[in-house]
């Protein structure tokens, strides 16, 4: 057997393991959160509005006057949207991560499609940070802009900005927040969508972790919807025998 070909079975078989290991990813991800309530959706009428239109490779972008750890937290928050059942199903990837300048007058500029933008900026709403999302004519995301705060601390020993990159790109796929005024008061369901972890009385992994298999559950349910299984038909029951021929026949005695 000559190398060439030894090359192509062992690139077949890599590639086989590969796809395995996906699929067992994205049906364990499916069966292991198929109760989960939270998050809901910002649209929970026509949950493909307000996220990324399929198969979207996202470039991003970070304002250069975020510090080194601001900056390297947010990208690896943000990376963690990379999951490999999340780009197998949508298509939505994130890359680049490239840090820019940015003008003053130019933080209220519309990004080009396929583009996300990270501004060193005061999103104006009381809040750390705010999601300014351009959507195409059916609702879905094109491109985007997320505003955090400058003052906002780096705080919980550091991971407050991981948390922030997970957090705020989870609006760009419809997910909403999950506070009181929201409707989740109850379960127990981990979702990046809550409030962060404080590294004090809960673990700080919180916020590093990326999003959590009910995030990744709802965001599935947007670009590969399950298909329910169609109910049999009821089998008719055999027709009683009326006669003792019929009796007979039917091995009745």
């Amino acid at each position: 057997m000559s190398a060439v070909l030894m090359n192509r079975i062992a690139q077949a078989l890599l590639f086989g393991a590969w796809l395995i290991i996906i699929s067992i990813e994205f049906m364990s991800t499916v069966v292991s959160s198929q109760s989960c309530n939270n998050p809901t959706y910002s649209n929970p009428v026509t949950i493909t509005v307000n996220s990324w239109v399929p198969r979207t490779q996202v470039t991003v972008q970070i304002d250069d006057t975020f510090s080194g750890d601001k900056a390297a937290g947010l990208q690896a928050g943000n990376e963690k949207w990379n999951n490999p059942a999340l780009v197998s199903c949508s298509g939505v990837s994130f890359a680049g991560f490239q840090q820019v300048a940015i003008a003053p007058e130019d933080y209220e500029e519309t990004p080009p499609d396929g583009r996300l933008v990270w501004q060193n900026d005061d999103p104006e709403n009381g809040k750390n940070g705010i999601v300014l999302a351009e959507v195409n004519s059916v609702g879905r995301v094109v491109a985007a802009r997320i505003k955090i705060l400058p003052t906002a601390v780096n705080i919980a020993q550091g991971t407050y900005y991981n948390y922030l990159g997970t957090h705020e790109v989870a609006h760009t796929f419809n997910l909403r927040d999950c506070v009181s005024t929201s409707g989740c008061t109850t379960g127990t369901e981990p979702t990046i969508m809550r409030g962060h972890s404080d590294g004090i009385t809960s673990s700080n992994t919180f916020n590093t972790d990326g999003p959590k298999d009910c995030d990744i559950q709802k965001v599935l349910a947007i670009y590969c919807p399950q298909t329910p299984s169609p109910t049999p038909p009821p089998t008719p029951p055999p027709t009683p025998p009326q006669t003792e021929t019929d009796c007979q026949s039917w091995g009745w005695e």
